[in-house]
């Protein structure tokens, strides 16, 4: 048995854990729990955290070398579930990252992250681009949050022109998300909903098409036989 600690970015992460992934590992005896990355604690009120967004590596840092710290036992890893849009510049790695190629930069990202905390128990994960690319594997499935407009779903769909749902990126305003919010601007206000969607898709036909991520997931499948 193998207990697993997620340190996640957001609600919609945190909410795709719950509902779809922490089901999928307990197959494997790998029993997960998830948490957000904690932001803040208000200044006369230390019981009140804030959290949720991924602004600053320190945040992620402190998180995950609290639980990494926080349990010694041989049975017990962490892991993290960011994205590489828009990720902290004072990420370890961060100033000598190859000038292009996503693949690489997150490798390279991810071994940076691993060194810095400096524990063989903890397993580095940053999504390629977004949480969002996980929608493009069936765009068309998005019509189930906004009924009756097939048109708009569908020229969010045409704007990826057949590329790979992990590809799915280019800026500011086109990122996975800000594909999705040039046409529903509530979208930005109601994240979490989209894991409604995904659950409709299913966590093979996700994996299927997004093999960063489907990597990740088989690494935390086989904890139990790398033990």
């Amino acid at each position: 048995m193998i207990r697993l600690q997620i340190v996640a970015e957001g609600h919609a992460e945190e909410r795709f854990c719950k509902r779809m992934l922490i089901p999928h590992l307990a197959q494997f005896e790998v029993f997960a729990n998830v948490s957000m990355i904690e932001t803040s604690t208000r200044h006369r009120r230390p019981d009140i955290h804030f959290k949720g967004g991924f602004v600053t590596y320190s945040h992620l840092r402190k998180d995950v070398l609290r639980f990494v710290r926080g349990d010694s036992a041989e049975d017990f890893r962490v892991t993290t579930f960011v994205d590489f849009f828009h990720i902290p510049s004072d990420m370890p790695g961060y100033s000598t990252m190859p000038s292009f190629g996503a693949d690489a930069q997150i490798r390279h990202l991810e071994t940076a992250l691993a060194a810095d905390i400096g524990d063989a128990r903890f397993l580095p994960y940053i999504q390629k681009h977004e949480f969002e690319a996980f929608l493009f594997v069936d765009m068309a499935r998005l019509v189930e949050l906004y009924p009756g407009h097939e048109a708009k779903v569908d020229r969010i769909k045409r704007t990826a022109n057949g590329v790979p749902p992990e590809d799915v990126n280019g800026g500011n305003d086109t990122s996975p998300s800000n594909r999705i919010i040039s046409e529903f601007r509530e979208y930005e206000r109601n994240k979490p909903k989209s894991v409604d969607v995904l659950e409709g898709i299913g966590l093979n036909q996700i994996r299927s098409a997004c093999p960063h991520f489907d990597g990740w997931v088989r690494q935390m499948e086989s904890l139990n036989a790398m033990r």
